[in-house]
């Protein structure tokens, strides 16, 4: 696998998988962050992010969520789908039998998270600019310490979802050191968000 498949699967992993309508962000104080108000999920619901992959080349990629059946979605990024239950606790993925959002939202709070990493809450008061917009009052969330090196910070905005996604990856075996963002570009609930006729362009 090159280095920049492998930089664009480790931002897949870190969203939902390995495939807008815009807003102007929201500053104003909300009602308390839980884990269905962070990761808002319905039928036709989508998110676009602009994707620097530390290769020179910028991507947009797409996650929609493309099939509802009572608490379980089926989110597709163009690729496998990535499955989820909203259960009372949280949002689970019931593939890995762990969760991706638990509560209660608290500083501190740690729970079994994908391929052997634990989740912990870093920040319930984290501000964030990306191309939708700045936001405020936001959920950081880190996922750290399995063997491969792999740490994925994801920044939750409530009534928004996953606002940013800064991941990074020691390579062992050359050395280097793999960082990809993804910054929100817009969202779109229950509205169709057309995909970009170039998945890939280069550096402005």
């Amino acid at each position: 696998m090159t280095l920049r498949a492998t930089s664009f699967c480790l931002l897949m992993l870190a969203i939902g998988g390995c495939g807008g309508a815009g807003s102007t962000g929201s500053t104003l104080p909300q009602e308390a962050p839980t884990p269905e108000n962070l990761y808002p999920l319905g039928q036709g619901y989508a998110w676009s992010y602009d994707v620097d992959t530390g290769t020179g080349l910028n991507s947009l990629y797409i996650a929609r969520v493309v099939s509802v059946a009572g608490n379980r979605f089926e989110v597709t990024t163009g690729g496998e789908p990535t499955f989820y239950e909203r259960r009372p606790e949280g949002i689970f993925r019931p593939a890995s039998q762990t969760w991706l959002i638990k509560s209660p939202i608290e500083v501190g709070e740690e729970w079994p998270s994908d391929a052997g990493r634990t989740a912990r809450i870093a920040s319930v008061t984290a501000s964030v600019d990306v191309p939708e917009g700045h936001f405020d009052h936001c959920v950081e969330i880190v996922e750290s310490g399995n063997d491969d090196g792999r740490s994925i910070h994801t920044t939750y905005c409530q009534n928004v979802g996953p606002v940013l996604v800064d991941s990074t990856q020691e390579i062992q075996i050359t050395g280097r050191t793999l960082h990809v963002v993804a910054k929100l570009r817009g969202h779109s609930f229950g509205e169709a968000v057309e995909s970009p006729d170039e998945v890939d362009a280069p550096n402005q």
